[in-house]
């Protein structure tokens, strides 16, 4: 009775783990990917200054399937050149989202910052440093914490931040609250915030998602399912009322005033500029159309989110302030391809970026 139960234990054994590692073939073949928990969302720690930040030395930072892009021992995304601390001293920082930070680019060293750093240097004979500060998601308010804190860290030479669209996406959300960090802040607080008081049952079992696609395929359905459950506080208003629209561009102008403020009491110059976004964009080509909705869906957005975000638009353009630069515009005349979703750019549209400005700010030196 004994050898009978050992031996069918055996074979189901042998038949289940057969199961397994058929599945873990078929899943290799789909590519689906192994989910290493140190990467993407454990790349953030908290700080003070804008809710969150990556950490040092990690080889990326953005998903969605951009080309990666790697930090230095600051933290910050480099341009190409790793540099410490020290040698950030005195630099020109670049603040923004997702977008400053390079997610489109194709490297390192083709996002806004390394390629403006690139232009200076050609047209200046004392070289200059240029920092990337952008972080995914950051909108205006954290921009001024950020700016805040760079100018104590760093005594930068000039801080440039490139902005707009964050404010009009996040403002959209049913839980914005002005002069507060943004909503989408809230994710990577709450993954550290679990990964600290994780038991050691569930690290194991994190751990193992590095060495099973199967096992991250379990878990990544459990977390889809857990995040429905709290999707209705990061759902977006579909029918933003017009007082609204006002509330968020009041926040941004004002918010962009403090920063100003800031730069005139610690002497460190600061540009502003108004970013180009195609969401905000008047008139589109089919290119463009298809790219948007293509891009709406993966998002899960409302219908009606690009219309609101070009209000927005509309409303910050209607009282724009001589601070703040508007650059929205940069690419209705060239008949290319410079976006590579709704928001994000490719190589050549942060190349014009960059050109632009470079050519606005070189009187400075």
């Amino acid at each position: 009775m004994i050898r009978k139960l050992l031996g069918d234990f055996l074979i189901i054994s042998f038949i289940t783990f057969l199961i397994f590692l058929i599945i873990e073939v078929f899943l290799f073949f789909l590519n689906f990917p192994l989910k290493d928990d140190r990467s993407f969302n454990n790349s953030f720690e908290v700080t003070f200054a804008g809710g969150a930040r990556h950490k040092p030395n990690i080889k990326s930072t953005t998903r969605l399937g951009y080309p990666a892009l790697s930090t230095d021992s600051t933290g910050l995304v480099h341009n190409g050149i790793l540099r410490n601390k020290d040698e950030l001293q005195n630099a020109i920082f670049v603040l923004g989202g997702s977008t400053v930070e390079g997610w489109g680019a194709s490297s390192n060293m083709k996002t806004i910052p390394a390629q403006l750093e690139l232009c200076l240097n050609k047209n200046l004979t004392k070289k200059v440093v240029v920092a990337n500060g952008g972080f995914q998601g950051d909108y205006s308010y954290q921009e001024f914490q950020r700016a805040v804190n760079i100018i104590s860290r760093y005594n930068p030479k000039m801080i440039i931040i490139l902005d707009g669209r964050n404010d009009g996406h996040f403002g959209m959300m049913k839980n914005w609250v002005a002069f507060d960090s943004n909503p989408g802040i809230h994710g990577p607080l709450d993954y550290i915030n679990k990964a600290g008081h994780r038991g050691r049952k569930d690290q194991i079992i994190h751990e193992m998602r590095s060495i099973s696609r199967l096992i991250n395929w379990v878990i990544n359905i459990k977390d889809n399912n857990s995040r429905k459950t709290n999707l209705d506080k990061f759902s977006f208003d579909e029918n933003i009322t017009n007082t609204k629209i006002s509330k968020i561009a009041n926040s941004y102008l004002i918010t962009h005033k403090l920063i100003h403020e800031i730069s005139k009491a610690y002497n460190v110059p600061i540009f502003s500029y108004l970013q180009p976004t195609l969401e905000a964009k008047k008139e589109l080509n089919s290119y463009e159309k298809e790219l948007l909705e293509k891009f709406r869906k993966r998002m899960k957005w409302p219908l009606s989110y690009y219309g609101q975000l070009s209000n927005f638009y509309d409303e910050v353009l209607s009282r724009l302030p001589n601070e703040i630069i508007d650059i929205s515009n940069i690419f209705n005349d060239l008949d290319i391809n410079l976006y590579v979703d709704s928001n994000h750019y490719n190589d050549e549209g942060n190349l014009i970026i960059s050109e632009k400005i470079c050519k606005n700010i070189l009187n400075f030196f």
